[in-house]
């Protein structure tokens, strides 16, 4: 299929992962009685969102997610197609503290972000999956939990690695570590995408990875670089199109973009080639379509050979 058309037959799609709801502050914004930062955006953030904003763009996709939320997260986005109830008051937030081209980030409520248990209700919606996309913002979801989410399903499954990397501090402080227990948790997906932001040498772990686990591929996106993906310790490059400086948007939920694109088009073409080339397209298309940037956060003036079609799924990441 092309990068944008839908699949000729009805596909069940379900995500297993987190959502979050992003919040920007502006130092330059202050309250006036206070002088704290004020809140100027809050957005519903994660790969589950926009993920399913592509989708729901094709026809013939039916699409399902598993996570936990707050009450709250519904007052931001009452869109999203959640299969379970609220598993907390309050959802997992991304604090964004921006000063000018400065951003300090902090994680709060991720205590309250623990696996949604697979109950019957989500057992029977996994078996009946064509597509199961595995994508946590923190890396709670151990080899154990992923094994019960899979164990009911014989579909083709896809793992967005970036939150087996991420640490969340007692503070709230967010940073990166090593990916626990790979040994088991990379065997069980067919596929698995990880970001050159996610960890350094991520491609010297790709392909280690896909010597190791050569029934697992394993695609990294670059930046305006594109991909690369591993098979059986094979590598192939994939760039993309170079981007006018005067046709780039905002870059947020990109790389989830890209991963939605691979995972329909691998299910689809049954070609991993095909579906990487695909992705590139799509995300390129997303970035160039995000034209209208404003308030804290937006891309502004930037390098284009500087810019991360993968990048993070939405300043969560």
């Amino acid at each position: 299929m092309s990068s944008t058309s839908s699949p000729s037959r009805s596909q069940t799609i379900t995500v297993v992962g987190h959502v979050c709801i992003d919040e920007n502050t502006d130092v330059a914004t202050r309250d006036g009685h206070t002088g704290a930062s004020v809140p100027v955006r809050r957005t519903a953030g994660s790969s589950p969102v926009f993920m399913n904003r592509h989708w729901q763009q094709l026809a013939n996709v039916d699409v399902a997610v598993i996570a936990p939320f707050g009450v709250d997260f519904l007052e931001i986005d009452s869109t999203l197609p959640l299969l379970n109830g609220p598993t907390a008051v309050d959802t997992m937030l991304y604090r964004n503290h921006i000063d000018g081209p400065v951003r300090r980030q902090e994680c709060v409520n991720a205590d309250r972000a623990e696996p949604v248990p697979i109950d019957a209700r989500a057992a029977a919606r996994l078996g009946s999956s064509d597509l199961v996309v595995v994508c946590p913002l923190l890396p709670n979801f151990d080899a154990t939990y992923i094994e019960s989410v899979l164990g009911h399903t014989a579909a083709l499954s896809v793992l967005l690695a970036q939150g087996h990397f991420r640490r969340v501090s007692a503070d709230g402080s967010v940073g990166t570590g090593p990916f626990i227990d790979d040994e088991r948790v990379i065997p069980l997906f067919d596929v698995v995408i990880l970001s050159d932001e996610d960890t350094d040498d991520a491609v010297t772990l790709a392909r280690a990875w896909s010597e190791r686990f050569p029934g697992t591929t394993i695609v990294v996106t670059q930046n305006s670089n594109g991909a690369t993906y591993f098979q059986a310790g094979i590598v192939t490059r994939m760039p993309t199109r170079a981007l006018a400086g005067d046709r780039i948007g905002n870059v947020v939920g990109a790389g989830d973009v890209f991963a939605a694109a691979l995972a329909v088009g691998y299910l689809v073409s049954g070609s991993i080639h095909t579906a990487v080339a695909g992705a590139n397209t799509v995300a390129a298309d997303f970035v160039e379509a995000q034209t209208h940037i404003s308030g804290p956060g937006a891309t502004g003036d930037i390098d284009p050979s500087a810019l991360a079609l993968d990048a993070a799924t939405s300043p969560a990441n």
